[in-house]
């Protein structure tokens, strides 16, 4: 590592973090190996440009045609009837983001169990214990996801191991 300056630019970048006068730096746990990273988390290495050439027409996999079974159907139909209510109640993808934002939950990340039995701020699924966002810290972030958001989503029940789904019993 070595200093940068106008006339001797980084290799690789860099950055600095830099509290403000009277705040003291956040402490933080490293773990000592990441080998197992990628059984926990979902990885693209360097996705191909897209390619805007539209005479290209997509070929069809035939599993696309594959029709649900019977008991398929049949397990999917109260979780899209509770999926209805919920969009009437006013949950939308701004929503479902703010929820892991707010829970400390990565989308990707592999999980100790399912998200519908979330245990609280001290949830081990959680990348950062016992520390809650600010509604006003989840909306900056929720702007940065996915910019233009300028306020705060209805907040819908979210399910949780004290409020677990109905049909969650007919998943698994």
């Amino acid at each position: 590592m070595r200093l940068s300056d106008s006339k001797n630019p980084p290799f690789f970048g860099c950055y600095l973090i830099q509290t403000r006068q009277g705040v003291t730096f956040p402490s933080l746990t490293l773990s000592d190996s990441v080998k197992d990273w990628a059984e926990k988390w979902f990885y693209v290495p360097k996705p191909a440009p897209f390619s805007s050439d539209l005479s290209v027409t997509p070929s069809a996999l035939p599993i696309w045609k594959d029709k649900l079974s019977a008991a398929e159907t049949a397990t999917l139909k109260p979780v899209l009837a509770q999926v209805k209510v919920l969009q009437q109640l006013s949950l939308t993808g701004n929503c479902i983001v703010a929820s892991f934002l707010r829970r400390r939950v990565q989308p990707f990340m592999q999980r100790v169990h399912y998200g519908f039995e979330y245990t609280g701020p001290s949830d081990p699924s959680r990348l950062v214990a016992d520390a809650e966002l600010t509604e006003e810290m989840i909306l900056e972030r929720l702007e940065r996801i996915l910019g233009g958001v300028s306020v705060m989503p209805a907040r819908v029940d979210e399910y949780d191991a004290t409020h677990p789904p109905a049909v969650c019993g007919n998943l698994l």
